[in-house]
C-alpha cells in the first residue's frame, strides 16, 4: 500500500513513510516536514514531495532545505512549484487553487506512482 495526503496529511504520508515502510508515498507541502527532517534517513521507499514555492505558510527556507536533503536522499524526489502558495492543489479554495500548478504536480504524481506503486 501506499501512503498519500495534503498538508496535514502531507506530513501524515510523510511519518508513514519514515515509520511504515509503505510501497510508496506522496506528500504535497507537509507543513510539519521540516521539524521531522532528522527523520528521512530512515526512509527506504519511493517518496514524492510537491510544494509552492511561494507558501504562505510555509517559509521559503523550509521548503530549500526539505529540498537540499532530497537531492542527498537516492528514494526522494522533490518539486518546488515557484508561483504556487499553499494548498495549491485545492479545487474547492479558489483563494489557493493554482490550477497550473496543480495539473504540473498531478502529472508528476500520476508518472510517479506508475512507476512505484505496481498494480496487479
Amino acid at each position: 500500500a501506499g501512503a498519500l495526503g495534503f498538508c496535514l496529511g502531507g506530513t501524515l504520508a510523510f511519518q508513514v513513510a519514515v515509520h511504515a515502510d509503505p510501497v510508496t508515498a506522496v506528500c504535497y507541502y507537509g507543513a510539519g516536514i521540516f521539524d521531522a527532517l532528522g527523520d528521512a534517513p530512515k526512509i527506504t521507499c519511493p517518496l514524492l514531495m510537491h510544494w509552492g514555492g511561494a507558501d504562505q505558510y510555509i517559509p521559503r527556507e523550509q521548503i530549500d532545505a526539505v529540498a537540499a536533503m532530497a537531492a542527498g536522499h537516492d528514494t526522494i524526489e522533490c518539486h518546488v512549484h515557484e508561483d504556487a502558495g499553499h494548498a495549491f492543489d485545492n479545487s474547492f479554495s479558489p483563494q489557493f487553487h493554482d490550477p497550473p500548478a496543480a495539473a504540473s504536480a498531478w502529472e508528476l504524481t500520476s508518472a510517479f506512482l506508475a512507476r512505484t506503486l505496481p498494480v496487479s
